[in-house]
């Protein structure tokens, strides 16, 4: 199965959101019920994680969930900031898909609440 390749844009201080189906080689949706799921952003493959998204299943059975970021983390990643990051989902017979992967550019907040 090839993995989607998909760059994402965060800004600073804002919620960021992404919804994700998993599917097969033909297009017919994974079931993901019980499934993990690990996505983080880091500016290479050994350096530290800036960031860990949280993801919430939302119909397993079709294979539909999504990530996030809350704005209190991002806020907390000092941009300009590029950087890579990708999505594993470890199904409940621990096999593992990585679904998505991309660049990860977080842009400065000039505003401050």
């Amino acid at each position: 199965m090839a993995i989607a390749s998909y760059d994402i844009t965060i800004l600073q201080g804002s919620d960021f959101a992404l919804d994700l189906t998993v599917q097969d080689a033909v297009g017919d949706p994974i079931d993901i019920t019980g499934a993990t799921i690990l996505s983080q952003i880091r500016t290479s493959w050994d350096a530290p994680v800036i960031a860990t998204f949280t993801s919430l299943i939302t119909d397993g059975v079709n294979g539909k969930f999504n990530i996030y970021l809350r704005g209190a983390t991002s806020q907390a990643i000092n941009p300009p900031v590029n950087a890579k990051y990708d999505v594993l989902v470890t199904l409940v017979d621990n096999t593992r898909i990585r679904v998505l992967e991309g660049n990860c550019t977080i842009h400065l907040a000039i505003s401050h609440v």
